[in-house]
């Protein structure tokens, strides 16, 4: 994808590769509130976990699911992933969320914290191919709504700027 957003894509990456091993200090204030978020959504079969980054979320899917595949474009947040979810089933993928077509599909598609990184010009494409990856499946992000930012929250989280949505 050599278009015009490909530079802001690339500084993104570099952003997480530089930043992989002091990133979970900068989301300590996600308190247990957040992951029991996780225990409330219809998390079912296989999952596939877009920009998984540390993995903070991927043993709390994987508890959950059949099986997790977990991409991310940065090999450091990677690393850090894989330490933290040990022996569960989780296989995970370097690669461009945004070049990235699934080869298989998934009963479940999540993502945290991650929409606000889709530039506009890939948001249609983006969805796409969300669609390809779980027809029938159920989408969940997890995310904060900023106050003035409007709705779109199908489920109440934890804190009054917090909402937890999920799109199915």
């Amino acid at each position: 994808m050599d278009d015009e957003v490909q530079p802001l894509v690339g500084e993104q990456v570099a952003y997480y590769r530089a930043r992989a091993g002091e990133y979970d200090n900068d989301i300590a204030g996600l308190d247990k509130d957040w992951d029991q978020s996780i225990d409330e959504l219809p998390v079912t079969g296989d999952v596939l976990e877009l920009a998984c980054g540390t993995g903070r979320w991927t043993p709390l899917l994987a508890a959950r699911a059949h099986s997790v595949t977990a991409v991310d474009a940065a090999p450091e947040m990677l690393a850090l992933a894989r330490q933290r979810v040990g022996n569960l089933p989780v296989e995970f993928i370097q690669a461009d969320v945004f070049a990235w077509e699934p080869l298989r599909r998934y009963d479940t598609v999540f993502f945290a914290f991650w929409l606000t990184h889709v530039p506009p010009e890939r948001f249609a494409a983006f969805w796409s191919m969300i669609g390809m990856a779980w027809p029938g499946g159920t989408g969940l992000l997890l995310g904060r709504q900023h106050p003035g930012t409007g709705g779109g929250t199908v489920r109440g989280g934890p804190g009054d700027a917090d909402s937890l949505a999920s799109a199915a």
